[in-house]
């Protein structure tokens, strides 16, 4: 029987956390995306409590989104650069499963690409999803000191306006399924490296 090295057992392990992480979190942006906000939209709940509620499932999924990206790129990264540098590792050379045999790709490039999906929610986030929600806390900003000066003007009626809060969330939901599909796509890719 072939001796295993410590280090390619350490590097199997890297890749079930990467592939474990990243499944954990497609699955709760795709229940984010498929469950929790159609079901939001469809109580037609008054638009400031929608707003409240769209806020703090906004800031819950924050925690869990960043820590399960960095852990699960980090494992990939990882996982990817043992297999690309490890000495004598003819087999990070061959083609082992399908994937790599369709598109050419050795397992270090397999899984640096699930590494890479998963990560590359951070700028969707960042660049498409934040700006929407920063708006919102400035407009709730707004409002919040339009009441304590007890005048109902224009800012609050932006802020509780029922269109304007139903499109960002929507328009939200609608990024947040993209999201989904790269940490499944990462996932996947990362699950035939296994």
């Amino acid at each position: 029987m072939p001796e295993v090295s410590y280090l390619s057992q350490f590097v199997h392990s890297a890749k079930l956390v990467g592939v474990a992480s990243s499944g954990m979190l497609s699955g709760y942006l795709i229940a984010s995306s498929t469950n929790t906000i159609p079901a939001l939209l469809a109580a037609r709940v008054p638009s400031d409590k929608l707003a409240q509620i769209w806020s703090d499932h906004y800031l819950h999924g924050h925690f869990i989104s960043r820590s399960s990206v960095w852990i699960s790129s980090a494992a990939f990264a990882f996982a990817s650069y043992q297999r690309y540098f490890l000495p004598g590792n003819v087999e990070a050379y061959t083609y082992r499963n399908w994937f790599q045999r369709w598109t050419g790709f050795s397992e270090w490039a397999q899984l640096a690409l699930a590494g890479a999906l998963v990560f590359s929610i951070g700028p969707v986030t960042t660049f498409f999803m934040d700006p929407t929600y920063n708006k919102r806390l400035e407009l709730a900003a707004a409002s919040t000191e339009a009441a304590k000066s007890r005048s109902t003007s224009t800012v609050r009626a932006a802020v509780l306006d029922d269109d304007a809060v139903r499109e960002d969330v929507e328009g939200w939901n609608w990024v947040n399924s993209i999201r989904a599909g790269l940490t499944a796509t990462g996932f996947a890719i990362g699950l035939l490296s296994l």
